[in-house]
């Protein structure tokens, strides 16, 4: 069975999309590239193997355009990428095409991100290692990537900056000598920001110097 294409109408809220008419019948909404790639005009036949294909293809044009949607608001992992294309019910094969086809072109570089996010959650949010690493996997981004970054780009002393600068932002005040429950509360603050016993003990150690000495 087949179709014979009579009109093709410019769609007045998407320009860059037609629909196609056989009659007074509609067939199928396609855009302008897919119209261009098949070449098709009024008075073009279509069997039902060239609409199946032209149906193939427009969902790979819809699923780039998604993507290229959700890029444009900010980077994204690939587990990222593909579970929020998933989301919108897309076949798992046509995504992971298209995102082999975006690494390829450098779209989307897990390395790169982990980089870019890292740096953010310094210099932002003095993040501690343990909260990056937490994040990061949740992303899907591989353990010993993550290892790697932070041991290239998040050293001990800057560990013990942000900690110190956290520290402080919490506790306004300190009674002399402080009080248990305020070393206690502090000490859970900082653990769940991501840092470990061993950067907290000295953190807190020199906000209470800091403090005495006041």
């Amino acid at each position: 069975m087949s179709v014979i294409i009579t009109r093709i109408e410019a769609q007045k809220k998407r320009k860059q999309r037609v629909s196609l008419f056989a009659g007074d019948r509609f067939i199928l909404g396609v855009s302008l590239d897919t119209l261009t790639h098949f070449q098709i005009s009024p008075g073009t036949k279509l069997t039902d193997k060239q609409l199946r294909e032209l149906e193939h293809r427009e969902k790979l044009v819809q699923l780039r355009d998604q993507a290229f949607r959700l890029l444009a608001r900010r980077a994204h992992s690939r587990r990222e990428l593909r579970d929020k294309l998933r989301q919108r019910n897309y076949e798992a094969i046509m995504i992971d095409q298209l995102l082999d086809d975006f690494s390829d072109r450098n779209y989307i570089d897990d390395a790169q991100f982990a980089k870019i996010f890292m740096e953010e959650e310094l210099k932002l949010r003095y993040s501690g290692p343990a909260l990056i690493r937490s994040k990061l996997l949740q992303k899907g981004i591989l353990s010993d990537s993550i290892d790697t970054l932070l041991s290239e780009i998040y050293p001990v002393t800057l560990q013990l900056d942000n900690c110190r600068y956290l520290s402080r932002k919490k506790i306004k005040s300190w009674s002399a000598p402080p009080e248990r429950k305020q070393i206690l509360q502090l000490t859970g603050y900082l653990r769940s920001k991501g840092f470990s016993w061993d950067i907290i003990q000295q953190a807190t150690a020199d906000l209470i110097e800091e403090n005495s000495d006041g």
